[in-house]
């Protein structure tokens, strides 16, 4: 388990884990990946890249569950 930020002052979250932060770096990187995907539809050799853009927003959403479970696990645990 990792060491739970202080807070953030003005915003009214105190205690946030860490792996909050780590869930939105991931998930603002599947967005990113996915909307380069679109850059390719017509191109040639599209369908390969677009496999490895899918595959890539695939696993950094996979990524992103994993923190927000551990989050919430966090959050019940006193």
């Amino acid at each position: 388990m990792s060491a739970a930020c202080s807070g953030v002052k003005g915003h009214g979250i105190a205690n946030v884990p860490n792996e909050w932060y780590e869930a939105g770096g991931h998930i603002d990187s599947a967005l990113a990946v996915l909307s380069c995907a679109g850059d390719y539809v017509g191109s040639q050799g599209s369908s390969d890249h677009v496999a490895n853009l899918i595959a890539a927003a695939h696993e950094l959403l996979k990524l992103a569950k994993k923190d927000v479970d551990d989050i919430e696990q966090q959050l019940k645990t006193p």
